[in-house]
């Protein structure tokens, strides 16, 4: 009995250093969770909105340095602008989403985190990883706003903004000739969802696309 005591104890001590991941999940709500795209072209500024997100984060808060990683997946036949027509030309015969319906963001390391995370207090982070669309993959650095909130259960819930720009070009989306000077080249993306502690970990995938060049 005391040898084994001798073995258990330090175990017991050494999880509250280790520390557990938590799990986050993102379930698409449409009232919270938002892409917005902004086109900012000479001749016109474009801008519109998807609603179907859903992801999955995991994070060590005893660790941020190096302990988050996570998945979120876009549906862009949601895509909307205000006009129908545009809207159908861009998820048809530009984004393909017959073939692509997806555009994904891959997250993988975190710059810049805090030490530790305060409820309802205001961070910024620059998260890396990959963005997927239209077939490939390109590496990608973003600027992340969240904060944290605990409700009256214990659960833990996180508010996050995702800010970040891609060229069009870089992912073989072609400009439609008749917005040739009405779209922009690079094209602005704003991510807000809310994330929710969850017990079970997402089975979401990424699709096996080639890394641009």
């Amino acid at each position: 009995m005391k040898k084994m005591l001798q073995l258990i104890i330090p175990i017991i001590f050494l999880f509250p250093i280790c520390g557990f991941s938590t799990d986050y999940s993102v379930e698409g709500n449409r009232e919270t969770d938002t892409v917005y795209y902004r086109s900012d072209a000479k001749l016109e500024f474009i801008r519109g909105k998807c609603h179907d997100i859903v992801g999955n984060f995991s994070i060590n808060e005893a660790d941020l340095s190096d302990s988050i990683s996570g998945i979120l997946r876009v549906d862009l036949r949601t895509l909307r602008s205000g006009i129908t027509t545009r809207d159908e030309h861009m998820r048809n015969r530009h984004l393909h989403t017959d073939k692509f319906p997806y555009a994904y963001f891959e997250f993988l390391t975190f710059k810049k985190m805090p030490e530790s995370i305060k409820p309802d207090t205001t961070y910024t982070a620059r998260p890396a990883g990959y963005f997927y669309i239209h077939g490939m993959k390109r590496a990608l650095v973003a600027r992340l706003e969240f904060s944290q909130s605990i409700d009256i259960s214990g659960n833990k819930h996180l508010s996050v903004r995702v800010l970040f720009s891609i060229k069009l070009d870089d992912y073989k989306i072609d400009r439609p000739k008749a917005l040739l000077f009405k779209l922009a080249e690079v094209i602005e993306l704003e991510i807000i969802f809310e994330a929710h502690q969850s017990l079970s970990k997402s089975k979401l995938k990424l699709p096996n696309w080639p890394l641009g060049k």
